[in-house]
């Protein structure tokens, strides 16, 4: 479930119930795209909680060793849901790294665990992703988690993005097929393909 930021409503947090089977399914929040994950991070299990969640736990370790990877690589495995906040989508993807990120979510995601992601957290599912601006204003090419086969750009309306998300299609040179703007309130379900929309996202693909 990809969320184009803004405030997260209701209805996207009983979307994501939903999906994972209901209140009381096993939710992992993963704040790490926050600077102070630590500090900030429990926004998000409170706001869960407050909703009806039931299961709800938080990994906040944005140093983690060798074995406290493989760790969370099990819990990833044991949830249903893992949920990814707004912030910043280098962090997260710095922190545990590319190649760590791409396998323990691909196999998570094989096994039916279903990811939420809002602003950062859902420009990260993209690979490549766009990690921000270059001093010049053109986006930044990073490597992303790779569960969506498109590139994500969010708060896509409110700060004139289309200009971005576009050059992004048409310069980097492995070309994503096709790149998706979403505006603040705005989501979609992807299952391989869309299975859902609210809003009107905007789907752009590169200049022939």
């Amino acid at each position: 479930m990809l969320v184009g930021g803004g405030s997260t409503t209701p209805a996207m947090v009983e979307r994501f119930f939903g999906l994972i089977g209901g209140k009381d399914q096993p939710i992992l929040a993963l704040p790490l795209v926050r600077a102070e994950p630590m500090e900030t991070g429990s926004g998000s299990v409170d706001m869960l909680k407050e909703r009806g969640a039931t299961n709800v736990t938080i990994w906040l370790n944005s140093s983690p060793s060798p074995s406290e990877s493989r760790d969370l690589a099990r819990q990833l495995l044991a949830v249903k849901g893992v949920w990814i906040p707004g912030g910043n989508q280098n962090l997260l993807m710095e922190r545990l790294g590319v190649e760590w990120v791409q396998k323990a979510f691909a196999s998570a995601r094989a096994r039916g665990v279903s990811f939420f992601g809002t602003s950062a957290g859902a420009m990260l599912m993209s690979d490549p992703m766009i990690g921000g601006n270059q001093d010049d204003g053109k986006p930044k090419k990073a490597r992303g988690a790779g569960l969506v086969p498109f590139t994500v750009d969010t708060h896509y309306r409110e700060r004139n993005r289309q200009p971005r998300l576009k050059f992004a299609l048409d310069n980097w040179p492995e070309k994503p097929a096709s790149g998706l703007g979403l505006s603040e309130g705005e989501w979609i379900v992807w299952n391989d393909r869309v299975v859902e929309t609210s809003g009107k996202p905007e789907w752009l693909s590169p200049t022939p």
